[in-house]
């Protein structure tokens, strides 16, 4: 629930931008991770908590490396029901995300393409929140959507499975 572009992804609560993640919790741009939260830029990872830019790491807790008895010892001490609690960490969270150097846009295996929150489109220039399977191809000034369609311009939000489309709205599935 609470899901904003994530794909193929199972048992995730407040992600942005996430793809084939499990039991990830209030995360952005992570790609195959799993058992983690209070994640940012990650890939690969697997019972991380609050941490940004790791990659194929476990057991990491705000960024520093532990042994797996101190993380569970630590994430054990983490009330995760308690909503203040919650608040706390994300803001601690946010203050750590901005500290290290971030890419200037998400494009993961795309090519020929412009924008931001692109993954597995090619030729899409100037469009934000695309993601394949099966591509999105030769799609121009649209945004939220892919799966599929190609000769795009001017679409977006929701589309998915059309081709040849202009100025349109929640098309296809």
């Amino acid at each position: 629930m609470d899901l904003y572009l994530a794909e193929s992804s199972e048992l995730c609560y407040e992600l942005i931008n996430c793809s084939k993640c499990y039991q990830l919790k209030f995360s952005q741009n992570c790609l195959e991770c799993s058992n983690s939260a209070f994640l940012f830029d990650c890939i690969g990872c697997n019972n991380c908590f609050a941490s940004t830019n790791l990659r194929n790491k476990s057991y990491y807790y705000f960024n520093e490396p532990l042994n797996k008895e101190e993380y569970l010892s630590k994430i054990k001490a983490f009330n995760s029901g308690s909503f203040k609690a919650t608040e706390e960490v994300k803001q601690k969270f946010e203050e750590l995300k901005s500290r290290p150097i971030h890419r200037y846009a998400q494009i993961i295996k795309s090519t020929g393409s412009t924008g931001d929150n692109l993954l597995g489109v090619k030729n899409c220039r100037s469009c934000f929140d695309l993601i394949g399977r099966p591509s999105a191809e030769d799609c121009k000034d649209s945004h939220w959507g892919g799966y599929g369609i190609k000769d795009v311009w001017r679409s977006g939000p929701g589309l998915g499975l059309g081709e040849r489309l202009y100025e349109a709205f929640d098309s296809g599935i």
